[in-house]
């Protein structure tokens, strides 16, 4: 891991700073800081990206790419029942059919739209 090296050099660089005199101590700090802040952000970087699967995971949008809810013949209303129910609920003012409708809508359909519209 290249983060590691700033790390290592840093605290080298001090150890040679003590024992010498040399200047360049800021420096070394400076490695050994960027190098840690480095570190945290790639671990960051990790765990929201495993905690942004699990939530894809949950709300089943794996599922779907899979099992072809993307449908692309179901475009407008009428297509497609579950989503006309929705369609319905969210424009008597259900904002949580409205919600559900936009998002198990295909892209760019009328679905999606009249939900975005409603929100």
């Amino acid at each position: 891991m290249m983060t590691i090296v700033p790390i290592v050099l840093g605290i080298i660089g001090l150890s040679r700073i003590k024992r010498s005199g040399q200047s360049g101590k800021g420096l070394a700090i400076a490695g050994i800081v960027l190098g840690a802040v480095s570190i945290i952000g790639w671990v960051l970087l990790i765990v929201f990206s495993f905690a942004l699967v699990n939530k894809m995971d949950e709300e089943g949008v794996f599922d779907d790419m899979q099992n072809g809810v993307y449908d692309s013949s179901v475009q407008q209303y009428g297509d497609d029942p579950e989503l006309d129910a929705l369609y319905d609920a969210c424009g008597a003012g259900d904002a949580d059919a409205c919600s559900e409708l936009y998002w198990d809508a295909p892209s760019g359909s009328e679905y999606e739209d009249f939900a975005l519209g409603q929100q």
